[in-house]
């Protein structure tokens, strides 16, 4: 699952996933992590990301945000309105061509 995050003012996030991921921000370079369960996030205006095997589910207390998922790499990202009015549109299409080369999941440590 492939699920992009638009949000147009600074709100919190309600993210519920059952594994443990990244939430990755376009122009940021530190992921924040999400762990399985409910993950309340507060963020600013700005377009994210969040690469899953499962379905996450994203809710707000405001109507700010636009929320797209597609369900393999295959599919086009969404060209929302929000981002459409915000984000350089080849700045938009790197930020998501590079989750469909990379895994973002949260990886759990290996014994040797």
């Amino acid at each position: 699952m492939y699920t992009a995050i638009f949000t147009d003012e600074s709100t919190t996030l309600l993210i519920e996933t059952a594994e443990d991921l990244y939430l990755l921000q376009m122009g940021e370079e530190a992921p924040i992590p999400l762990h399985s369960g409910t993950n309340r996030i507060d963020v600013g205006a700005g377009v994210f990301k969040i690469v899953s095997e499962l379905d996450v589910t994203i809710t707000t207390h405001t109507n700010n945000i636009e929320v797209s998922t597609i369900k393999d790499k295959n599919g086009d990202w969404p060209d929302p309105k929000r981002a459409q009015q915000h984000v350089n549109r080849a700045a938009l299409g790197k930020f998501f061509a590079d989750a469909k080369g990379f895994d973002v999941r949260a990886s759990t440590s290996k014994s040797s």
